[in-house]
């Protein structure tokens, strides 16, 4: 059980930081020496990679090995609670005071 959890997060990372650099599996694959379909298994959790081909894809990647590690980054969500937000600001008051302000039309 353990070894499927390390594997899909090593799969979510490595899927989610190729997508972040803009990558192709062709990409990564020249640039690190792993073959395509290998970083496609690893992405897929299907394979269990060894330390070497896990070092290539890091190197790959621009990042550490301890990084393929990590839980992936949650998504930044464009919604946000009312009590999360300064002094209750919407989203759509801050661009209107913003805009007024730059042009010198704000009333208080």
């Amino acid at each position: 059980m353990m070894k499927d959890d390390i594997n899909h997060r090593i799969a979510a990372r490595v899927r989610g930081l190729r997508s972040q650099a803009g990558l192709s599996l062709e990409a990564l694959a020249d640039a690190c020496g792993v073959s395509r379909s290998m970083i496609s298994l690893v992405e897929r959790g299907e394979s269990s990679p060894t330390a070497v081909i896990l070092e290539k894809l890091a190197t790959g990647l621009g990042v550490s090995l301890a990084t393929l590690f990590e839980p992936p980054a949650a998504p930044a969500h464009p919604v946000s609670r009312r009590a999360d937000r300064p002094n209750g600001a919407t989203p759509r008051r801050v661009i209107c005071v913003a805009t007024y302000r730059r042009a010198g039309t704000l009333r208080r």
